[in-house]
């Protein structure tokens, strides 16, 4: 299941909407990816804050393992047997083009 929220007062975005919409489709397929085969959970969250707007997008998968994680945004890189890797690295490069970042917590519980 997938839920959206919006927090706070409507904001202009000064951004490209549509390097804004590849970063966050290329990070939610990849939390998707990440579910359980019986099923979870993605959450994306929008708001805005003092440095701009911020949206989260979280899963109840199995998460990261530590040593992977420093790897996850090169290219190339992945652990699935379809795919060659570059989701996550197209969506940082999206957000760097625009003066954004992408960040990654992963605990034991899933990507937060």
């Amino acid at each position: 299941m997938v839920h959206w929220e919006i927090l706070g007062e409507d904001r202009v975005l000064l951004a490209d909407p549509a390097l804004i919409a590849l970063a966050a489709r290329e990070v939610a397929v990849n939390a998707v990816e990440a579910l359980p085969a019986g099923g979870g959970d993605v959450r994306l969250t929008a708001e805005s804050g003092p440095q701009g707007g911020v949206v989260v997008i979280e899963d109840n998968g199995k998460g990261i393992p530590e040593e992977e994680r420093q790897f996850v945004m090169d290219p190339f890189y992945t652990t699935k047997s379809v795919g060659v890797g570059m989701g996550l690295t197209r969506a940082q490069r999206a957000m760097q083009e625009q003066g954004g970042s992408i960040a990654l917590d992963s605990g034991p519980e899933g990507v937060r």
